[in-house]
């Protein structure tokens, strides 16, 4: 079975969910360092090959979850994101509904795996969008990424205390700062 079939497996789909809670809970008591494939099998009800069928680290169960996620844009919202404000809201949804994993990720010293996500989506899923706006370059590219995670990392350290709409506002305005300069 090839990987694509093997993720879209109705079983692997399960076993992935269960260790991603298993994961969550975990974090919430015990450093991610300190977690055990041992452990995490336990807790999720699956034994250890099916987790190394699936990854080959812990860390890859988050990297696997934001790419399966795709940071909030799924096929209900797609059609909608072809436009800056929509998927600036996306992702602040997303941010917004993942707020614990996101605390855990920054208390772990783990922001990069965020970085990595948003660096992915923004090459792939959101590349045509960024460049009718006018982001042309990798490296315009790269300083948006940067803006984007850094508001998103504040945002989530400050308790998100500005609703979602808000701080699509704010990112947006931000963005679009850049047109005058």
């Amino acid at each position: 079975m090839c990987n694509m079939e093997k993720s879209r497996n109705p079983k692997n789909i399960f076993v992935k969910e269960c260790l991603f809670t298993a994961l969550l809970i975990l974090m919430q008591s015990k450093n991610f360092h300190e977690i055990t494939v041992t452990e995490l099998t336990k807790k999720a009800g699956v034994s250890r090959m099916a987790f190394y069928r699936n990854y080959e680290t812990i860390e890859d169960i988050i990297i696997d979850y934001f790419n399966t996620t795709k940071l909030g844009i799924n096929e209900n919202n797609a059609d909608k994101i072809m436009y800056l404000p929509n998927m600036i809201l996306r992702t602040c949804e997303f941010f917004y509904a993942n707020q614990e994993l996101m605390n855990d990720l920054i208390h772990f010293h783990m922001t990069d795996l965020i970085l990595n996500a948003i660096e992915a989506h923004f090459h792939s899923t959101f590349y045509l969008l960024l460049y009718s706006y006018g982001f042309q370059s990798d490296y315009e590219i790269s300083a948006l990424v940067g803006i984007f995670f850094k508001i998103l990392i504040d945002w989530t350290k400050n308790g998100m205390t500005e609703n979602i709409e808000q701080m699509s506002i704010t990112i947006y305005d931000i963005m679009t700062k850049f047109d005058n300069y």
